[in-house]
């Protein structure tokens, strides 16, 4: 029996190996050290939010990416280094919402899904209570509406003449006088 030549022995060798090789190039490649976060962004009756601005931030590290929601309200991290995020997402009008332990691991994408809530919020309402008519005249014990701005402090003197004027509006319009002259008039 006639043996095979060596070049012959080398050819499938060789052939071999690149096929090894290729192979595990190929599996190699499939391999990752990255993973992802996903998810929508809601309010509270279920509606999704647009250009609400998320950040993931890496616990150990400290590392932050940030993205904004698309038209959907969807959200989307990709390629992020391994390991543990807090993920906080906000818009205005709504409360922040912050999400710990959102764990990325290899190869893997974490889906979140964030609901925002209605903030509350107050307002205050300040008048200025400085005397237009330091005369000492029967005008300045009326409030000019007109002087009300937004972020003054009613004080207990313009509360009180507020109150007088209302009554004294109220026992003219029982007499059956003019409205705008009980406002002239002020307290009887």
């Amino acid at each position: 029996m006639r043996q095979p030549s060596r070049k012959l022995v080398q050819a499938v060798f060789y052939s071999l190996a690149a096929i090894l090789l290729t192979l595990g190039t190929t599996i190699l490649q499939a391999q990752t050290f990255r993973g992802g976060i996903n998810g929508t962004v809601t309010d509270h009756t279920g509606a999704v939010i647009a250009n609400a601005t998320v950040i993931a931030i890496q616990t150990e590290t400290g590392g932050s990416h940030t993205t904004t929601s698309s038209s959907a309200g969807e959200l989307l991290f990709q390629d992020l280094p391994l390991g543990a995020y807090s993920v906080s997402a906000s818009f205005p009008g709504f409360s922040t919402v912050k999400t710990d332990k959102v764990v990325v691991s290899a190869g893997t994408t974490f889906t979140l899904a964030i609901k925002l809530t209605v903030s509350s919020s107050s307002t205050v309402v300040e008048v200025d209570a400085a005397d237009p008519h330091p005369e000492g005249s029967s005008e300045d014990r009326r409030v000019d509406h007109r002087q009300l701005r937004k972020r003054e402090v009613l004080t207990a003197p313009v509360v009180v003449q507020v109150a007088l004027e209302g009554r004294a509006l109220a026992k003219r319009c029982q007499r059956g006088g003019d409205v705008g002259q009980a406002a002239e008039v002020g307290a009887d």
